[in-house]
């Protein structure tokens, strides 16, 4: 679906855009500080909580004009709170985190990442 870059469109970009530089942020600290044992992935767990709990309801609130965007940014931060659980759940473990979990976890909410900014970009140029 296409449609042409229209001002309610852009202002919802520019409005989304701080929502993802801060996912973005989030997600850079956790791979910086995935080895860093279960503490790190505890307040890596906390940040991804709290970046869900800012920004789900401002997405619910404000809908993308795209609606293939709207569904992907579900999916991502559907994801962000899979892997915020996870990253907790790992932490507590008493064998010690399994670090395979956290990779898949983490693997797929880059992956949505940059579904989503592709998708942002394909409709920023029409």
């Amino acid at each position: 679906m296409s449609i042409d870059n229209s001002t309610p469109l852009r202002i919802w970009q520019s409005e989304c855009i701080p929502i993802l530089g801060k996912l973005a942020a989030t997600l850079a600290i956790l791979e910086r500080s995935m080895l860093g044992g279960p503490a790190a992935l505890i307040s890596a767990s906390d940040q991804f909580s709290a970046v869900v709990a800012e920004s789900v309801p401002w997405l619910v609130g404000h809908r993308c004009p795209v609606g293939d965007i709207d569904v992907v940014l579900a999916r991502l931060f559907h994801s962000v709170a899979s892997l915020s659980v996870a990253l907790g759940n790992e932490a507590r473990r008493q064998a010690g985190p399994d670090l395979k979990v956290v990779n898949q976890e983490f693997e797929t909410v880059m992956c949505l990442v940059r579904e989503t900014w592709t998708l942002m970009c394909e409709h920023a140029g029409n």
